[in-house]
């Protein structure tokens, strides 16, 4: 199956302003759908994260209020992530929401009439008049409050994934959460009876989305329904929306692409990247980061000098920012700082704990706010790692510059699950493959001030016991969607076209020409691809005639 090609550009966000604009004050006055929205029971987890210069949490949650949703159907992860203590149920895992923060009926006014819950992120588009047009065609067939329905953009991989477990199964689709999904109380209540009779084992939940609905997959034998009511925007403003299965099918048809006008008056939910900042200028400078590259003596001569050559020479960073690479072995050639632990072949928790006391002590690291850890394999765009930083800072008192405090202590990246679905005494943690930020007063939880936190063995692994350190710590894990833990040939082609990338991992130096080529296009503007071509890149089967996706600009990770 053959999807549109994309461009990996960046995304204009006056015109997704505007549109949103355009949306709320088509749907925001006197319409048939906003008196009725209460009425209907729609409970809302908004799963987002604290970014300072994108409030888009709010306002989706005063244009949700405004339009008769009752405060008490609305449940924001921002809000909650302090709330649980070490081991308390999670704020963003789907099956720990459904278990935990579904209201029981014996609350508020408004708590017992839910019959649909809905997820979707900060910055989806809600048509209220719309998402009231879907459900009531919905409920004329079938009882929500018994019925197990379950709708939104089903995805399938194209290819077994070591992202999802490499799982896949016939009829399986999982939901693309910017464009929201929505499942009945009936499903809810289904999926809640069977997990007391029987709790999920404990596991890594690597994409919580795909393994909550991997979990209701293997339960109830339900999957995500796709419907055009859900819809995803593209770069260039391109929107597209995706039919179901057709007949005895059990593969989806291509994608449909449609106008602007349409999208408008067909889609309840609309994925959109994030509202445009307040305009004031980038405040967050090179000199504010430190970037720390995990490393060993066996990958001195293989991965480094490919690795400086991609993006982290020293000589070809912007001024002011500092990066070491971090090793089991002092090279004054590269130069390396030698750390006093013993090489493994994995894990790297000793020398994760090397690492921290380090960037702790240094006294020419001391001014940063940010420290930016990453793995000998790992490609990242620098330029858009500072503006994504930039979004966690403000001016303190007498104008110096420090981290939000909704966001501190910083302890960032793209976040996995241990745990959560089997409920209290899981953990989130943050993938160091795919980058791992902290900022001076993570370093020093994690470092001087933890007395707890030890290592298991040298070969224990760091982003697991940095996981169980924070959770000790009451740090909570926030989570970079444009971070990856893992190259792109695992993820789905919408993920890839409608994101935008910061950081890949597992580029191999032995195979230059297809890895980190393939990576590299998405870390800066590149030609169109072709989902096809972007899985057989990947795998090491390029198409000989095909142009490396590099743009002209040198400088431009």
């Amino acid at each position: 199956m053959l999807l549109p090609q994309f461009r990996c550009r960046s995304v204009n966000f006056l015109f997704a302003w505007l549109l949103f604009l355009v949306v709320i004050k088509t749907i925001g006055g006197d319409g048939d759908g906003t008196s009725v929205l209460e009425s209907l029971g729609v409970f809302f987890f908004i799963l987002d994260e604290p970014f300072v210069d994108e409030p888009d949490g709010s306002i989706l949650e005063n244009h949700l209020a405004e339009n008769g949703v009752h405060p008490s159907l609305i449940f924001r992860s921002s809000r909650h992530m302090r709330d649980a203590g070490p081991g308390g149920e999670s704020v963003s895992h789907p099956l720990a929401l459904l278990r935990s923060r579904l209201p029981d009926g014996d609350g508020e006014e408004g708590e017992d009439k839910f019959l649909w819950v809905c997820f979707l992120t900060a910055t989806t588009q809600v048509n209220p008049e719309r998402l009231v047009a879907f459900i009531r065609s919905k409920e004329d067939s079938r009882d929500p409050g018994t019925s197990p329905l379950f709708f939104g953009v089903g995805l399938q991989d194209p290819s077994l994934s070591i992202y999802h477990h490499f799982f896949r199964a016939p009829g399986f689709f999982y939901p693309f959460l910017p464009s929201g999904f929505i499942l009945s109380r009936g499903l809810a209540d289904s999926l809640l009876d069977s997990m007391e009779i029987e709790l999920p084992r404990r596991a890594i939940d690597i994409d919580t989305i795909h393994d909550s609905a991997k979990e209701i997959w293997t339960r109830l034998k339900v999957s995500v329904r796709s419907d055009t009511a859900f819809c995803w925007q593209e770069p260039e403003g391109r929107f597209f929306t995706q039919r179901p299965p057709e007949g005895d099918s059990l593969e989806a048809p291509p994608p449909d692409q449609i106008e602007r006008d349409q999208a408008r008056a067909q889609c309840a939910f609309i994925s959109a990247p994030p509202l445009p900042s307040s305009g004031r200028g980038p405040r967050l400078q090179p000199k504010h980061v430190a970037i720390l590259v995990k490393t060993g003596r066996a990958m001195h001569e293989s991965r480094l000098p490919r690795l400086k050559a991609l993006w982290a020479d020293p000589e070809g960073l912007p001024e002011g920012l500092a990066i070491r690479f971090m090793s089991d072995q002092a090279d004054d050639q590269i130069p390396t700082v030698g750390l006093p632990v013993e090489p493994v072949d994995s894990g790297h928790c000793e020398k994760m704990r090397g690492l921290i006391r380090y960037a702790e002590k240094a006294a020419d690291l001391r001014d940063r706010l940010f420290y930016v850890i990453v793995d000998d394999d790992t490609l990242v765009s620098v330029r858009r790692l500072i503006a994504l930083l930039d979004k966690f800072v403000e001016e303190g008192p007498g104008g110096a510059l420090r981290v939000i405090p909704m966001a501190a202590p910083v302890y960032m990246g793209r976040r996995y699950s241990y745990g959560h679905a089997a409920g209290p005494g899981g953990y989130d943690y943050v993938t160091t493959g795919g980058g791992l930020v902290v900022d001076r007063r993570g370093l020093a939880l994690l470092g001087s001030e933890c007395r707890e936190c030890r290592c298991s063995g040298p070969a224990d692994y760091d982003d697991m016991a940095l996981g169980r350190w924070s959770t000790r710590q009451r740090m909570r894990p926030l989570n970079l969607e444009s971070f990856h833990q893992t190259p792109p040939g695992n993820y789905h082609p919408v993920h890839l076209r409608t994101g935008t990338h910061v950081t890949f991992h597992k580029f191999d130096s032995k195979e230059p020409e297809n890895d980190d080529r393939t990576m590299e296009g998405l870390l800066r503007p590149a030609p169109p691809f072709t989902s096809t071509q972007l899985v057989l890149r990947f795998n090491g089967q390029s198409n000989q005639n095909e142009k490396p996706p590099h743009s002209s600009e040198k400088d431009e990770l």
